[in-house]
């Protein structure tokens, strides 16, 4: 009686240890596809604007920029992207790919498009709004 007692709990045991297990097979799956990635315009003067992600966790993702006048930073701990511009002097439009990749996932990327406009685009447009 006592032998079936033991080989009972040994059992019980082997198959409760195995319940616990059961979640290291289980593969991470990046949400990065899910996430809207809106490309974002901004004047010639210095700037900065943000792109929200309401309750992501966005822990497992890194950002950059393919130019230095166009900087983003994820900022986890209000679930957005921020992206800060350096004043365009130049007489031409400027346009920086910004990419964002899982840590985990390496082979997930997205992009958006970050577009400064012209020093002399702005002005003209506004001179064409007061006349």
């Amino acid at each position: 009686m006592k032998t079936i007692k033991i080989i009972g709990l040994f059992l019980a045991s082997v198959i409760a240890g195995s319940g616990f297990t059961g979640c290291k097979g289980d593969t991470y799956e990046s949400r990065i596809k899910e996430l809207i990635l809106k490309d974002m315009s901004f004047p010639s003067s210095a700037s900065s604007a943000v792109q929200t992600f309401r309750l992501e966790d966005l822990s497992h993702y890194k950002i950059s920029s393919n130019s230095a006048w166009c900087k983003a930073k994820i900022q986890k701990d209000s679930c957005l992207i921020r992206v800060n511009v350096d004043e365009n002097t130049s007489y031409d439009q400027r346009v920086a790919v910004v990419t964002l990749s899982d840590v985990i996932d390496t082979t997930q990327t997205r992009t958006f498009n970050v577009t400064q406009i012209a020093r002399s685009e702005e002005r003209f447009s506004r001179n064409a709004e007061t006349d």
